[in-house]
């Protein structure tokens, strides 16, 4: 996606409204900043803009993190490893050439509670008689063959901790095939505890449509059904959570599901490298200047003054950069500018008391976005997909 600094819109926006950015106070700053959040919010989900969507594939289920084989050592009885002449360890084998492995959930996402289960599962002390399945699977390499952790269903212990609303599971341990797990990520793997069916994904966005195969390459697909559901408030909670929706499906099978990104929240104020700054917080720098000054000091250098949200706590004299371990940079497509320049132009006016020339910039705001239509539209024929009711 084209993105647009803010120092784009700020320029153009004093123009219009005729003020000196040498000397833009930061009242002034900050009301062009409020008006900004406000209008991108408005054009965001006005139409199907492509260049704030996004297709994703996934598989509901709950998320792993990781998984560990942990094959068990011959011993003594001291116990004391016995080990082969040149120095390996020996393993056991057994008959069903199974291994113990450990498998971690993601807590992050909503968490899968005792209570949930079936039959009153968690009350009876039964959980671990009831089986788990894997979506997605990674594989094993046994005897040069590769096996699906999936080819079987698992009973299972499991690890808890506790949180405000009761015991969750943290990991599970299964008699896995015994070999070395085939894996480059596990990111896409899930699972579901058959005593407690949750098909369920966490995407961070708005859902807008969802189908079993991609519909970039098919027509053949068949829509799904899901709901949206808040993210739960975890205690372990994550930067920008409220960004996050739980999706529901009424089936395990993959998922190709339709993101509208989540619209950019304006509120930060200018760096200081002063100060150190908490996850959460947000900033305006110009990496291009090495500045927070509203207008550019160095006339040999670009200009790309943005806003920048802190992903981590972040020390003194650290400012944002691109790429950053403590920074992110909010993107501002570009798509908008003709319709955000004009239209904070308007809502600063009207609240100079200035309604004429607030509603002549309204036209020019609205014209700018019949014009980012006509562009997808007529000029580049971006028109999507129809879904097809019948596949013969």
């Amino acid at each position: 996606m084209k993105t647009l600094p803010f120092s784009e819109i700020l320029a153009e926006t004093c123009q219009l409204i005729g003020l000196d950015r040498t000397t833009l106070n930061d009242k002034s700053f900050n009301a062009i900043r409020d008006f900004a959040n406000r209008r991108i919010s408005m054009i965001w989900d006005r139409e199907e803009w492509p260049d704030i969507q996004e297709l994703v594939r996934l598989w509901p289920g709950v998320p792993i993190t990781s998984a560990v084989s942990y094959p068990v050592p011959l011993t003594t009885e001291i116990p004391t490893e016995l080990l082969q002449e040149n120095g390996l360890e020996i393993l056991l084998q057994n008959a069903e050439n199974t291994v113990p492995m450990t498998v971690a959930l993601n807590t992050n996402v909503p968490r899968i509670y005792l209570a949930d289960f079936e039959d009153a599962a968690w009350q009876k002390g039964t959980i671990s008689q009831t089986y788990v399945n894997f979506i997605n699977p990674f594989y094993v390499l046994q005897d040069g063959k590769l096996i699906s952790i999936a080819s079987t269903q698992y009973q299972f212990a499991y690890s808890t901790a506790t949180d405000s609303v009761g015991p969750y599971i943290t990991s599970i341990t299964i008699n896995a095939p015994e070999g070395v797990p085939q894996f480059t990520s596990l990111s896409g793997t899930t699972l579901q505890f058959m005593s407690n069916r949750q098909p369920m994904a966490v995407v961070r966005g708005q859902a807008i449509g969802c189908w079993s195969s991609n519909p970039n390459q098919t027509s053949r697909k068949i829509e799904q059904n899901f709901t949206v559901e808040n993210m739960p408030n975890l205690q372990n909670t994550q930067v920008f959570q409220q960004e996050l929706n739980v999706l529901r499906f009424s089936n395990f099978d993959q998922k190709w599901v339709l993101l509208r990104r989540v619209a950019p929240y304006l509120f930060g104020t200018r760096y200081d490298s002063t100060s150190a700054y908490s996850a959460g917080s947000q900033v305006y720098y110009d990496t291009s200047q090495a500045s927070s000054a509203y207008n550019p000091p160095s006339k040999n250098l670009p200009v790309s003054g943005q806003f920048w949200n802190a992903i981590a706590t972040t020390p003194a004299a650290t400012p944002p950069a691109n790429p950053s371990s403590y920074w992110e940079m909010v993107a501002i497509p570009f798509r908008f500018k003709g319709y955000v320049v004009n239209s904070v132009a308007a809502d600063f006016m009207r609240s100079e008391g200035r309604p004429q020339e607030a509603d002549n910039l309204d036209v020019l705001a609205e014209f700018a976005v019949q014009q980012q239509i006509d562009v997808l539209v007529r000029q580049q024929g971006q028109i999507q997909r129809m879904n097809m009711v019948y596949s013969y």
